[in-house]
């Protein structure tokens, strides 16, 4: 049976609230702003897994032959559950569909990422639309514009994983250049660069106001800026618009640091 490798490959983390983290956001920051939209996360990986021995290897591990029992593989998830793990022989493990009666995770993998990506490389994405080959949506109403049994995919994260278990985190700038020499689309940029260029800091010589005023008008900018919106490409059985979800904040820093601020309309 093949077995994960726990330092080599990583579920998403749990993306936090703004406002609940808003002390730990500072003006001369870089951050971007995306579009956060509402479908299911998938994770596709390149990275080593633990493949079973054959009797012989068995045989001579026991006599103490070294034996090399990892291997490239290509893992699927979802948020939290593996979908799928393939080594390129027929050594395969699948598992449930899951949540829906098809494994849109694995299909939408397979399709974008299959033999693309280096060796310890990770792509974290959404999927959203339709089900393969369905009328029914991934999110129920959010079709983000995909005709009937098509579905879309958005790139939020990328990582690279060494050997010793050593996760380095793609930047912004970086996810943009791989996504493009990937040819698949990740999420819609709002905004990217350092915090002061949309909510300037108005302490000047010790006269404005204080760090923490400044955060809750940055986050007033936000709200006022990006939420409380309807969608332009997801709508209800009558045809009305339905509320966009909100954004994602990233701040640039060597590790992954996201915030959610969602709309209040959902």
């Amino acid at each position: 049976k093949l077995k994960l490798m726990p330092e080599q490959f990583h579920f998403h983390i749990d993306t936090d609230q703004l406002p609940r983290n808003l002390h730990k956001i500072n003006p001369d920051q870089v951050i971007s702003i995306s579009r956060k939209v509402h479908g299911t996360s998938s994770i596709y990986s390149r990275t080593l897994v633990r493949r079973p021995l054959t009797l012989k290897e068995k045989i001579a591990k026991f006599f103490g032959v070294n034996v090399n029992s990892l291997v490239e593989g290509n893992i699927v998830a979802s948020r939290t559950v593996v979908k799928s793990i393939d080594i390129g022989d027929d050594s395969f493990k699948k598992d449930k569909p899951g949540f829906y009666k098809v494994d849109v995770w694995t299909d939408a993998g397979e399709k974008f990422f299959k033999d693309k990506l280096h060796d310890g490389e990770t792509v974290y994405f959404e999927i959203v639309g339709y089900l393969p080959g369905s009328e029914s949506m991934v999110q129920k109403g959010y079709s983000y514009g995909c005709s009937k049994g098509e579905y879309k995919i958005a790139v939020y994260r990328i990582t690279m994983t060494g050997p010793d278990g050593t996760v380095y985190e793609y930047g912004w700038e970086q996810i943009k250049a791989r996504c493009k020499e990937l040819g698949v689309p990740m999420v819609e940029e709002y905004f990217y660069g350092k915090v002061t260029y949309i909510a300037p800091f108005l302490n000047i010589d010790g006269v404005g106001e204080t760090v923490e005023e400044w955060r809750i008008r940055f986050l007033n900018y936000l709200k006022e800026k990006y939420l409380e919106k309807d969608c332009h490409d997801c709508f209800d059985a009558k045809g009305k618009a339905l509320p966009d979800e909100g954004i994602v904040v990233r701040v640039e820093t060597l590790g992954i640091e996201v915030y959610k601020y969602k709309s209040e309309k959902l």
